[in-house]
Parts: C-alpha cells; structure tokens; sequence
C-alpha cells in the first residue's frame, strides 16, 4: 500500500495549504501529528511566515505554571518555593480563541527544589532558565529550549548560578536573551533593555539603566514607575501594574508628558497625569501579581492562581478571568 504523498488526497496543493493556514494555533498543535506530510508543512519557518503574510496569524501567550508536588503543602509566602519540590510547567494562551494548550513537561527534568523560574520568547523558542538548590549547594542553572513549531524540548548549556532570586530574562530579538539579577523588575521596550531599581529612600521603581542593543552599550534613565509591582511591553507600547486600593490592581499606560511618575491618574476615560493613563482595573484576589505580558492588543496579569486578560481598544477594557 502506497502512501500519499499529497496533503490532502482530492485537493490541489494549493488548496489543501490553505485549509491549514486557516487553522487555530491550538489545532495546528494537534494536526502536526496527523501524518509525516503534515508535520513536514506544519513545522516549516515558511508556513509561519506564509501565516503572518495572509493575515491568519495570531498572538500566543506563553504562561509559566507550577504543579506542587505536595498537594497537602500550600503557601502562598514564596520562601516555600526553596523548600518544597515542584513541577514547572507552560501553558500557551490565544487570546482571540481564549484557548489554553498545555505543553508537554520537560522530558526527565529531576525534580529539585526550585528557587526561580523564568521564560523568554526568542523567535518561534521559549527559553527557560531554571535556578535550583538540591539543599545541600547551590546547583548551576538549568536552560531548557521549547520549539513552539515543533512542539519539543532541547538542553541549553547549564548557567553558572550567579543571579540570584528575582532575576528576570526577556528576549530582546531574534536571537538574544538578556538577564538581570538582584531585586529589580526589567522589560524591553524601544529598542533597550530598561532595569527598573527600586528605590529604597522613595519607596518606588525607577529606571536607573537602560541597555541600548544597537549601540551595545548603557546609559542612564531618570524615568520613574513608582509603585510598579510588575511591567510590561509590547510593539512600542510600556505597560505597569499597580496597587489601586480597595483590593483592586490597576493596569496603566505610558503614553508620553510628565517626568514618568506614576503619580496620580485623573479617570478611566483617557485622561493622564505624568504620563500614565489607566487602563482598567482587575481583582487583587488575595495574592501578589507574579508577572504581566502584553502584546498588539492586549495585557495579561498573572498570580498563582489565576490569570486577567484586560483588552485594549474600542470603548475601553475588560478583564476575563481563568483559572490555572
């Protein structure tokens, strides 16, 4: 028995490629795996980039997770995390479908106690940089390489374990991954990498450095982002969130004037001061926000429970709750 070397029997090569390229994020995931040809197409740069071309493609979110490996163990102080053992896992999110797909684990990953866990987009690859003690000494960092398109893992060459807790990685082009260690927030933004320092005297962030990458070199920013609890950007745009009281978060835009400062924010309705412009709020829901991601079009605020997805444009935002 002869195996089809078409894409699809019946239909010109034309037409069967077409019918892919219309296909959801999460589908695709699954249809690589129908036959070899599939996958051959699927798994192609070209197909991507034949996707963006025809107006198919869409923003994917990739979440990090953990699967506590100690059910009846729960804390919410992150002191735990060196403690107790757990799984690390991603998930990725398309917010036009609000779709979730779980990726599958790290194969034969041991699992350590972990003290940080962080994650870069670099291209079509997740990055993952993985900070474990076996709590005897400090271990190397692991990096792990996820291949979106083709849906597998692959061992990046070990870190030296020189960052320590709170550092943060962020993809700052197709192929670079910048680290920043110490008590600091960090994003990309303009073309820089921006460390947010916090500033102990004023009790706020601000953004002491910012690392020009086409210049290849540093310079200093007295652009303030007080009360940040997390940042984040996208296509040009910095987005922060912030403590609004009453047990609300609020999510703000830089939108130019002022020093930076976040200051105070007039109302809901476009209105600014030093810069920011509130977006819309979220539920605090008992817990500190873990880390924020934008992209064209709109912001995600996770914590270890839930995640908010708040859409910009049109008559304002509005936030979509989903449990993790």
């Amino acid at each position: 028995m002869e195996t089809s070397t078409e894409l699809m029997p019946g239909l010109p090569e034309c037409l069967a490629r077409e019918c892919l390229l219309r296909l959801p994020f999460h589908a695709l995931c699954v249809a690589r795996n129908v036959s070899k040809k599939w996958k051959e197409e699927i798994t192609s740069p070209s197909f991507y980039r034949l996707r963006k071309a025809t107006g198919f493609a869409c923003p994917v979110v990739a979440v990090l997770f953990r699967i506590n490996l100690h059910p009846l163990i729960f804390s919410d102080d992150e002191e735990d995390d060196i403690l107790f053992p757990y799984s690390i896992r991603v998930a990725l999110f398309e917010p036009m479908t609000g779709v979730w797909t779980e990726v599958p684990a790290i194969p034969g990953r041991p699992c350590y106690p972990i003290s940080c866990c962080y994650m870069a987009a670099v291209g079509h690859e997740l990055v993952l940089i993985i900070d474990c003690d076996n709590g005897v000494t400090k271990m190397n960092s692991e990096v792990h390489v996820y291949n979106v398109i083709a849906g597998t893992w692959r061992q990046g060459k070990s870190m030296p374990p020189l960052l320590r807790r709170h550092a943060a990685a962020y993809a700052s082009g197709p192929r670079a991954v910048f680290l920043a260690g110490g008590n600091d927030l960090c994003m990309f933004a303009d073309g820089a990498f921006r460390v947010l320092e916090f500033d102990t005297y004023r009790n706020g962030w601000r953004s002491a450095d910012e690392f020009d990458v086409e210049a290849g070199r540093w310079k200093k920013s007295e652009r303030k982002i007080a009360s940040a609890i997390c940042v984040a950007a996208a296509e040009g745009r910095e987005y922060m969130c912030r403590d609004g009281g009453s047990r609300k978060l609020e999510v703000l835009e830089f939108v130019g004037g002022g020093d930076g400062g976040a200051g105070e924010v007039l109302d809901t309705h476009g209105g600014t001061v030093d810069g920011w412009r509130r977006l819309g709020v979220i539920p605090r829901d008992g817990l500190r926000p873990t880390y924020m991601v934008a992209w064209d079009g709109g912001i995600m605020v996770c914590n270890r429970q839930a995640a908010y997805v708040l859409e910009i444009g049109g008559g304002g935002g509005a936030a979509a709750r989903r449990k993790k």
